[in-house]
């Protein structure tokens, strides 16, 4: 089974800073809506690059889409791999990128159980603005030219289990020491009086879909400003970890001591990890293996 972890904030607070602290962006793989910084860099401190594979059957993933007749995309190709290849049909020399763009809902599943099966050294997968997937159903003509009354309600119905489908149930099907932490807008709740995450369509579909109640560990983004003025080079960027009257949907299982710790995702994956018996050692870095020869 594998395991959620979720964060969410308001734009700019710290959700892809965070991840600036993971020291081996190799054994990592992120889904993304968009191609944005990513903050990660691998344990060389070489940054990320897009997802390939070369094998000695083809020299790139382009190559094994245009050997295969019924193939038209990389999502097909990696639902046919899924499907036709056993586990450890690749080594990780062959893999030549950790990052891959996804537009579609849909196309999640295939990519996590591709990487669950199929990639044993990545412990972390990333899905940053995960409300971006819902917000592209919701804008799909489809979706839009649904006639009202009953069939306009029953479509939020549909979204919200169509969500749930594809990403919920699916982790939960991945292997153990798989990490999938996914990444959320906030939004101020008046008649919460505090922090809720952002959903595209509104109340209609957070209510069907109520997305904390499906983490354990779920921290919220917040920025302390030290000093008076816009330009505040000293602004502490922290997660919150348990309930408070902002932050009502913040929970960490008591893996911190503190409501407010720095904003450091390899610390909360390894509070994680060790509190859920999950295997993983940090790698050492090229740097410090050079530091130890000079001395």
């Amino acid at each position: 089974m594998g395991h959620k972890v979720g964060i969410a904030g308001l734009p700019n607070s710290g959700k892809s800073f965070s991840r600036r602290t993971i020291p081996d962006g190799e054994n990592s793989f992120l889904l993304v809506p968009s191609m944005k910084a990513t903050h990660i860099k691998d344990s060389k401190g070489t940054p990320l690059k897009p997802f390939n594979v070369q094998t000695a059957s083809f020299k790139d993933i382009e190559a094994a889409i245009a050997a295969s007749p019924d193939v038209n995309n990389v999502h097909q190709m990696i639902s046919k791999w899924n499907v036709k290849l056993p586990i450890g049909s690749f080594k990780q020399e062959n893999l030549t990128g950790n990052i891959q763009l996804l537009e579609n809902l849909a196309d999640l599943p295939t990519w996590l159980k591709f990487i669950s099966k199929h990639l044993p050294w990545v412990h972390t997968v990333l899905i940053p603005d995960f409300g971006h997937y819902i917000g592209r159903v919701i804008s799909d003509d489809a979706f839009i030219q649904r006639k009202a009354g009953g069939e306009a309600y029953q479509r939020f119905w549909e979204l919200a289990a169509h969500a749930l489908k594809n990403f919920v149930i699916v982790v939960d099907s991945l292997r153990h020491d798989l990490v999938v932490v996914t990444e959320y807008h906030s939004v101020f709740d008046e008649a919460l009086g505090g922090y809720d995450i952002f959903v595209p369509a509104g109340k209609m579909l957070s209510d069907k879909f109520l997305i904390p109640s499906y983490y354990d560990i779920l921290v919220f983004t917040d920025v302390k400003i030290n000093n008076e003025g816009e330009d505040n080079e000293n602004a502490e960027y922290r997660f919150v970890t348990r309930p408070t009257r902002r932050y009502p949907y913040a929970r960490t299982m008591n893996l911190y001591e503190s409501t407010y710790v720095p904003n450091d995702l390899q610390e909360l994956l390894n509070r994680t990890r060790e509190y859920l018996g999950i295997p993983w050692k940090p790698p050492v870095k090229a740097k410090a293996e050079k530091e130890v020869v000079a001395k």
